[in-house]
């Protein structure tokens, strides 16, 4: 066995770490690509089971507990007949570490209709759980956006700490004041107007029998086919309540994907079903969208803070300025997205 891996912390360490929570030996411990936060290693044990094991990243700057989150959800999850998500087995949150069941499978590298109807009836299933007493104790997702202000008042301090951070990055500082400063304000101007119109208040949180439960940060990159063909769902972190205009307009804008707008109209028809009960749901949609899509613009900055760099190299993915410069052309392309967006006619017919 190796003794240590790339970021200088023994695997000695680690497995006896697992065997106090699996209560077995562990014959194997292997690093594992994972997601550019934490870190993930594959475990067999002596009893022949396949474990996850996944180390979380904390630190002061972002206070979340991702363990606990993830965690308890999945527990939920299983508790209520949902099981094409990862089994939680053990955690322990002092050394940010938990034990879950491995699922052997391949990605969704090319999605097709099959793929999207699989996801709305997995949206559809968390709605239904919504309102189980059980729900009740989950907290909001990671960054919920209730409101309309809540969502705006979100763009404006990204805008802010990129800004912050600008002065070390012309192209960035560029960037932000020729060519997001206007555009957050045009937009934002016409989200404002346009609840106006429609009788809705930007400050009110919506009704909670609107709400839903959401995976939130979600796309095509957290799913895995298993061997026997089951679409597993995978990453829970920021799984929480929130609005599903939030949740849908995140999948459609996630920059880990491409989907073709076919599919995008497939997944907006079949969740419209799913949400059909709450009236002003298209009206929110169709006023919002774009708002996510700058909110996306400065999501993908995210490497030009000191606090992702962190993140980045605790999961061994570190961060450079060839990264850093790649990032700033997707956050144009996505810019150029409010001007251009292939989903504009569909959501002007709302």
């Amino acid at each position: 066995m190796c003794l240590s891996n790339d970021h200088g912390e023994t695997l000695s360490a680690l497995k006896e770490e697992t065997e106090h929570l699996a209560g077995i030996p562990v014959t194997h411990i292997k690093p594992v690509s994972g997601g550019r936060n934490n870190r993930v290693y594959r475990v067999r044990l002596t009893d022949g089971r396949c474990l996850a094991l996944k180390k979380y990243f904390h630190s002061p700057e972002d206070p979340r507990d991702r363990l606990r989150t993830e965690f308890s959800t999945l527990r939920f999850l299983w508790e209520n007949g949902i099981n094409y998500v990862p089994e939680p087995v053990a955690c322990d949150r002092e050394s940010g570490i938990a034990l879950y069941r491995w699922i052997e499978g391949e990605k969704v590298a090319d999605p097709a209709a099959g793929d999207i109807d699989r996801v709305v009836d997995f949206l559809s299933a968390l709605k239904r759980l919504a309102g189980c007493p059980a729900a009740a104790s989950l907290r909001p997702a990671s960054e919920a956006c209730l409101c309309a202000d809540e969502l705006i008042a979100q763009v404006e301090a990204r805008f802010e700490r990129l800004s912050c951070v600008a002065t070390d990055y012309p192209e960035l500082e560029r960037f932000l004041r020729e060519r997001l400063q206007s555009r957050i304000h045009l937009v934002k101007e016409r989200l404002l107007n346009g609840y106006a119109d429609n009788g809705l208040s930007c400050s009110e949180d919506i009704e909670m029998a609107f709400r839903t439960l959401s995976p939130a940060d979600f796309c095509f990159n957290d799913t895995l086919y298993s061997s026997d063909g089951i679409l597993f769902f995978l990453d829970f972190e920021y799984f929480g309540w929130d609005d599903p205009v939030k949740m849908l307009s995140d999948f459609l804008l996630h920059p880990g994907m491409k989907i073709s707008l076919e599919l995008k109209e497939r997944f907006l028809n079949g969740t419209f079903n799913v949400f059909s009960t709450d009236r002003y749901f298209p009206v929110r949609l169709k006023l919002q969208y774009p708002m996510y899509l700058l909110r996306w613009s400065l999501i993908i900055l995210n490497e030009f803070l000191p606090e992702v760099w962190s993140r980045r190299s605790f999961a061994g993915a570190g961060a450079s300025r060839a990264a850093r410069n790649k990032q700033l052309d997707k956050a144009e392309s996505f810019l150029r997205g409010v001007e251009h967006d292939d989903m504009a006619p569909f959501l002007q017919c709302l």
